[in-house]
């Protein structure tokens, strides 16, 4: 016979196993949510960087 403590235990450490997966699927959308943010943030950056450039190159004449 069971130990109904034992169910109850094993129980408990199914949801918390649910839950744990939920957060991690959570995070790895956030994480890829970031990368993406950055990705647009480095064209923004590589096309500041070509402006200037640009910029300067006119200054010089």
């Amino acid at each position: 016979k069971v130990d109904p403590q034992t169910i109850k235990a094993q129980k408990e450490a199914e949801k918390a196993l649910k839950k744990a997966e939920k957060a991690q699927k959570k995070a790895e959308k956030a994480k890829l949510k970031a990368e993406k943010a950055q990705l647009e943030a480095q064209k923004h950056l590589d096309k500041a960087d070509k402006e200037r450039y640009k910029a300067e190159k006119v200054a010089e004449k």
